[in-house]
């Protein structure tokens, strides 16, 4: 990526291509053999400056990409696993060293006006998962449009002094039920035909029953908003003082294999170093001086498991919400209140 960002390319004599054009018509069914050929005139396998980008990277850098009136670094990489594609652009060095934050702003712009409104938007994220270490980046805002074909996201990152924005395009995300065998926006009638289970509470909007996860007896529970899925819930039941951290534990453990590390797991307490010498975690928690609580972002999901305890009770909770439909699941959190 450093290689990327510090390399000059040198002019030619190309027809310019837009960022989105190029997304918009490209073939993701293309094998890398067959996408070497078809753009065999587009492709930089070596300037003065770039001795081996494909080499060096394994990423193909293409020349002439302009998003808006900005010339960008674009490059083509293939799965190794899956062998599809992705295109990823951010303009080019000398744009962000000079005025950085002004061509982000104009970049978000063009984007908004290509794309319309996000389906996710996450601020501060941890972007450990896109191995941007090496450039300083830590934390930066995600923009996802789930809706288009293929499907778009913006990564935007920096300072008030320097800030870094980057473009990526990847085929139509295929993706396992969000919250058991649903996927959200879903309706009733179709969870109900999934599970094949008689509903024990008979509320409106929510579809509930007792099963078992992880080898735990719990409450799981759908919740509807206008007939449409937007979340999901695990309660779980016969919890005690000397129980629940095991508990806790291993469904951290499970959901960090499904869902990768954890975008924060915390543990708060008031009880004074004193009480936590004397009593277990457990006891902490049924007393209300101690809570456990872990969550997990997706394209699709923010997913939530929470330990709390409050007048000797003790509360082991996983939640799953929609981020797509965020806005309707909170007209129907605000009917309640």
């Amino acid at each position: 990526m450093l290689l990327l960002m510090s390399a000059t390319l040198t002019s030619f004599a190309q027809n310019k291509i837009d960022f989105f054009d190029l997304a918009n018509t490209f073939d993701w069914k293309l094998s890398e053999e067959a996408f070497k050929e078809k753009y065999n005139d587009r492709i930089v396998v070596s300037t003065d400056s770039i001795a081996d980008v494909y080499a060096s990277t394994g990423n193909w850098l293409l020349r002439d990409i302009y998003i808006g009136k900005y010339e960008t670094t674009t490059f083509v990489r293939y799965d190794n696993q899956t062998k599809k594609p992705a295109i990823v652009s951010l303009p080019t060095t000398e744009l962000l060293d000079s005025m950085g934050q002004i061509v982000c702003s104009d970049i978000e712009q063009i984007t908004s006006r290509k794309l319309g409104k996000p389906d996710i938007s996450l601020d501060d994220m941890n972007l450990a998962a896109f191995n941007m270490g090496d450039l300083g980046i830590e934390t930066g805002n995600i923009k996802m449009w789930m809706s288009t074909s293929p499907t778009f996201m913006t990564i935007t990152a920096g300072n008030d002094e320097q800030r870094l924005i980057f473009i990526g395009a990847v085929p139509e995300i295929e993706r396992e039920p969000d919250f058991r065998q649903g996927f959200w926006g879903d309706s009733l009638a179709d969870i109900k035909r999934k599970e094949g289970k008689t509903d024990e509470f008979n509320m409106e909007g929510i579809y509930a029953f007792t099963t078992y996860v992880a080898g735990l007896e719990c409450l799981s529970a759908y919740r509807f908003t206008e007939d449409k899925l937007t979340s999901g819930k695990y309660i779980f039941l016969n919890n005690n003082s000397d129980n629940c951290e095991d508990n806790y534990n291993k469904l951290v453990n499970l959901l960090t294999k499904k869902y990768g590390e954890p975008f924060s797991n915390e543990k708060k307490t008031t009880a004074s170093n004193y009480e936590q010498k004397i009593f277990t975690a457990g006891e902490l928690v049924r007393n209300g001086d101690m809570s456990f609580e872990a969550y997990w972002f997706t394209p699709f999901s923010t997913i939530a498991i929470f330990l709390t305890g409050e007048q000797y009770q003790v509360s082991l909770n996983i939640e799953y919400y929609s981020n797509k439909l965020e806005e309707e699941r909170e007209k129907d959190i605000l009917k309640d209140l």
